[in-house]
């Protein structure tokens, strides 16, 4: 696994750890963020904003991100 995906999967985990879920598209997600962001930064940025909107919106058990979300935050980031 490189580098930014390896990122991103473990920010993720811990975003789930933190809020005891599970997020069932996060292998989607993964991919979609090492594919579209070149810095370990960028994936911070986008990890911090999922975790922020997981908080807002008091996600519970098991979820599914909204893509559209995630790609909003990598626009963002970029």
């Amino acid at each position: 696994m490189d580098e930014l995906k390896q990122r991103a999967e473990t920010q993720l985990g811990i975003i789930e750890s933190a809020y005891s879920i599970k997020i069932l598209n996060k292998g989607e997600i993964v991919s979609l963020i090492a594919g579209k962001l070149k810095e370990k930064r960028q994936i911070l940025m986008v990890c911090t904003s999922l975790n922020s909107w997981i908080a807002s919106n008091d996600i519970r058990g098991e979820a599914v991100i909204p893509i559209n979300i995630v790609l909003s935050y990598i626009d963002a980031a970029n």
